[in-house]
């Protein structure tokens, strides 16, 4: 019985292993599986954030284009408004001119009128004399 106890015990887990050279085996017979098996996880822990880190770069690139779209419509707008501001200034500096021209036309019958007043006032002078 006492051979029994020391017979070498299984070196598939390092679970109930009686020696340091044991799981030293052990550790040397699936190094490469978990070396292998980190590497993976770390690649696919590296490509979840890449893929996060895509889609908050396609988010962004998603509210600048909306926010480019809506400047684009507020400078659309913007223009159309100037567009319309410079109509209403050009019709407004005709109607300007319009209002200049029956000023002149007023100004000039009030000195035809001025002029008639005098002379009517000579004629009237020369006729109380």
């Amino acid at each position: 019985m006492a051979e029994q106890d020391k017979s070498p015990q299984s070196t598939d887990s390092p679970a109930g292993v009686g020696s340091l050279a044991q799981v030293v085996d052990w550790l040397q017979r699936y190094s490469a599986f978990i070396s292998i098996t980190v590497t993976v996880i770390g690649w696919l822990v590296g490509l979840g954030i890449l893929i996060g880190q895509m889609q908050a770069i396609r988010i962004d690139i998603a509210r600048l284009y909306d926010g480019q779209v809506r400047q684009t419509q507020v400078l659309d707008a913007l223009s159309n408004n100037v567009a319309m501001n410079t109509e209403a200034i050009e019709r407004l500096s005709k109607a300007i001119e319009r209002l200049n021209d029956r000023l002149d036309r007023l100004t000039n019958k009030v000195e035809n009128n001025t002029n008639l007043l005098s002379r009517l006032d000579e004629r009237t002078k020369r006729l109380k004399l």
